[in-house]
């Protein structure tokens, strides 16, 4: 049985768990989630420190970092103490999708898509299937308008929102906002490819999905 710390900083909410391995499925044992603080920078050590007190062997066997796409900084701070505790411990480090994370968190439908602002006037879209995409407002407004399919908007400022209304309609979006804790399923990791190529999950080969510095460079060409 292998234990696992989980966590994820790709948006203004955190995500912390311990996961153990049962029967090749993981099992959630403690969650804490909630928004990122902005008064301290020992929230992420804080928090994962209370959860090292709950593995059997005081460490985890396993670390699982959400890769993105999302905020940049964010991002940089999630992977950079994956690295450190990677290391440190010795262990493998593994990635998994964020933005799926945080879909589970809504009632959204299989179909619908879920959509995350990102900067530059582009959008994380994740689509049924985990078809993700960074798409242009162009983009996505031509993709809505063709597949007519529910949009779901997640972190999108007042501002944002009513921009997006202006130029979509007001009944394009279903704009949701704080995640249900109880909602939340961990997207499928399968640990045997740790078996088979260690390599590629020691933690200096560790990297996150920024998502739109590579696209935006694309489209400028």
């Amino acid at each position: 049985m292998r234990e696992i710390l989980a966590f994820d900083t790709s948006s203004r909410w955190f995500y912390v768990s311990l996961l153990r391995e049962e029967s090749k499925s993981l099992k959630v044992v403690d969650l804490t989630t909630d928004k990122i603080p902005r008064e301290s920078d020992d929230w992420l050590h804080d928090i994962i420190q209370e959860k090292l007190a709950l593995f059997i062997n005081d460490k985890p066997d396993v670390l699982a970092v959400g890769q993105g796409p999302g905020s940049f900084t964010g991002l940089r701070i999630a992977y950079t103490y994956a690295r450190v505790l990677g290391m440190l411990w010795e262990i493998p480090v593994i990635s998994f999708s964020s933005i799926q994370l945080w879909k589970s968190a809504f009632n959204v439908q299989e179909n619908d898509v879920f959509i995350i602002p990102a900067n530059k006037n582009l959008f994380y879209v994740l689509f049924p299937e985990h078809k993700l995409q960074t798409l242009t407002k162009e983009e996505l407004k031509m993709t809505l308008n063709q597949n007519k399919q529910r949009a779901i908007l997640w972190e999108a400022n007042k501002k944002n929102i009513l921009n997006l209304q202006n130029e979509f309609g007001a009944d394009v979006f279903k704009i949701v906002e704080d995640p249900q804790t109880d909602k939340i399923k961990f997207p499928f990791l399968n640990l045997d490819i740790l078996d088979h190529n260690k390599e590629q999950y020691k933690w200096e080969n560790a990297l996150p999905e920024y998502g739109h510095e590579p696209v935006f460079v694309e489209k400028k060409r």
